[in-house]
């Protein structure tokens, strides 16, 4: 070997040295975790019974959350009839925008806006149906409706 490869062997020994001689003592000084002895046992006369567990078919359902302020807003247009409210509020449940997300009450509501003539949802709509969003497919109505959003020249159902 020649003079430079063993002078760099040897500063590289030196370095892995001077750190195993830095952090050696810090594991051999550690201190080791202490050692808890087990607990007796609750003689029978005391033993606590624990309490009763749900029953296996009962699940734990969360709590819905309450439309935000904005979305409450929309819902009451929507209720009153207003066709844009509705497929709005549709598109807050399939995003989960201010309400729990919702492939059935998106839609319920996208129905809703479709039946009055909005293309945006009847193209909508017609997608669900193609796709079984919501509802069961049925291509006959995913046709009809695809059919009613172009009949208006609604773009992408061209």
């Amino acid at each position: 070997m020649s003079r430079k490869i063993k002078i760099l062997l040897i500063v590289i020994v030196a370095a892995l040295v001077a750190t195993l001689a830095y952090y050696v003592p810090v594991w051999v000084s550690a201190p080791q975790p202490e050692v808890v002895p087990p607990v007796a046992p609750v003689p029978e006369k005391e033993q606590v019974t624990p309490a009763p567990q749900p029953a296996a078919s009962a699940e734990l359902v969360p709590t819905p959350r309450p439309p935000t302020p904005e979305v409450e807003a929309l819902l009451q247009q929507a209720q009153a009839g207003d066709a844009v409210a509705q497929f709005n509020v549709a598109r807050c449940y399939a995003l989960g925008e201010g309400v729990d997300a919702s492939r059935e009450e998106f839609f319920r509501w996208c129905r809703m806006a479709a039946e009055q003539g909005v293309p945006q949802a009847q193209y909508t709509l017609g997608c669900c149906y193609r796709d079984g969003v919501g509802v069961t497919q049925d291509a006959a109505l995913a046709e009809e409706w695809l059919g009613k959003a172009k009949a208006q020249g609604y773009p992408a159902a061209e």
